[in-house]
């Protein structure tokens, strides 16, 4: 019998592996996606969301404020700042009409004699000292809402004197009413004068066509 009536038919041979057959192929390199400024898409990670703005940031912050307590005997007042719960006291506790006695926290613990006092600034002054002065440095005084609105020293047409020369002319740019960009703006900015500047670049003339053509 020959070698090839032992090997068999060639559709029942097994196929031998070889270092190609099973050898996966490269992917295709993406083509370039033409953009209107001229040069392809930079692949990466996607763009950020934008910055927040400020009043979204402060509602997300959930902020709680220290109530100011009065404690003021029998009194259940809750103020929002240390000033407003010293009017509190000076009109609602300290009376113009005698007798003229403390009753906040350990000193309503204490008879009235103990308590008492000649006239009402020696009462005022008293729970300032004794309480309101312990009291601030545990909640400290509160937020402030007493300032009015903020107003620029100069006129809106006046120009600062450090901004000008010698002969008064304005030399330096004021920076009154520049606004300042969040970082997501500064990005896109940034992105649109690079793509600026690459399209700038893309048409200039070339240097052969610079060069003077010699003519036979």
């Amino acid at each position: 019998m020959s070698y090839s009536a032992l090997r068999g038919p060639a559709s029942e041979r097994p196929v031998t592996a070889t270092a190609t057959a099973g050898r996966p192929g490269r992917p295709a390199k993406p083509k370039p996606i033409n953009t209107p400024f001229g040069h392809a898409k930079r692949r990466g990670r996607p763009p950020k969301a934008p910055s927040p703005l400020p009043w979204q940031v402060y509602r997300s912050l959930q902020t709680s404020f220290v109530a100011f307590l009065c404690e003021w005997s029998g009194c259940r007042a809750e103020l929002h700042n240390l000033d407003t719960l010293r009017r509190h006291i000076h009109v609602v506790h300290c009376r113009r009409a005698p007798p003229f006695i403390c009753r906040w926290g350990a000193c309503a613990q204490m008879s009235a004699s103990e308590c008492e006092f000649p006239d009402v600034p020696s009462l005022k002054e008293h729970v300032a000292e004794a309480h309101l002065v312990p009291f601030s440095w545990h909640v400290g005084d509160g937020p402030r809402n007493s300032g009015g609105p903020v107003k620029h020293p100069l006129e809106d047409d006046e120009v600062p004197d450090y901004l000008k020369d010698e002969q008064g002319n304005q030399v330096t740019p004021s920076v009154r009413d520049q606004q300042v960009e969040d970082f997501a703006t500064f990005k896109q900015n940034r992105r649109k004068l690079k793509d600026l500047l690459f399209q700038m670049n893309e048409n200039l003339p070339s240097e052969e066509s610079d060069s003077p053509v010699d003519e036979d």
